[in-house]
């Protein structure tokens, strides 16, 4: 949806969130959504209406290190597919891990006209979203709608990607 207006997100992102199964649970069982800068409203907007499913996320250089992490440890374990298509490729291979002086780790890509990485943070967040661990830190009343091994994404649709992360500079 890049581009499109505020109010279009929103309704859009309203929609799926609205999406049920046959037995009327909702088909998204919790959504993180980034609440940096421009996604702040939207964040905001869905997390009122959908609490406690939706959780604002704030992206800080300690989140995305942890989201990076998550996320390359879920593809290891084949926890995760991903469409093969150059532009997932791309968005994938663009992020890299930096030691500032002080030692920290930084994870960033380079603004480009194709994105900022934005396929590889939308599937860190997904995988946020689906973690177990991050479900044990959720209010309680949001476990009411987690369920355990539920897919947050179509495995038919997807085939594995083989990442080579050592070539990332991810060893």
């Amino acid at each position: 949806m890049q581009n499109a207006p505020f109010a279009e997100q929103l309704a859009y992102a309203g929609e799926l969130l609205r999406l049920e199964d046959t037995n009327r649970r909702p088909l998204i069982r919790r959504a993180c959504i980034d609440a940096t800068g421009m996604g702040a409203p939207l964040a905001e907007s869905l997390a009122r209406e959908f609490a406690p499913r939706v959780e604002p996320v704030v992206f800080t250089a300690a989140l995305k290190e942890d989201l990076a992490f998550r996320t390359k440890r879920r593809m290891e374990t084949r926890l995760s597919l991903l469409p093969d298509t150059r532009e997932i490729r791309r968005a994938f291979s663009a992020v890299k891990k930096f030691v500032t002086p002080s030692g920290n780790l930084r994870f960033d890509a380079v603004r480009t006209e194709a994105g900022h990485a934005d396929e590889f943070w939308a599937k860190a967040l997904a995988d946020l979203a689906a973690d177990p661990q991050a479900r044990r830190a959720a209010s309680v009343a949001a476990d009411g709608f987690l369920a355990d091994a539920v897919p947050i994404i179509n495995p038919l649709a997807f085939r594995e990607v083989a990442m080579d992360w050592g070539a990332l500079g991810w060893n």
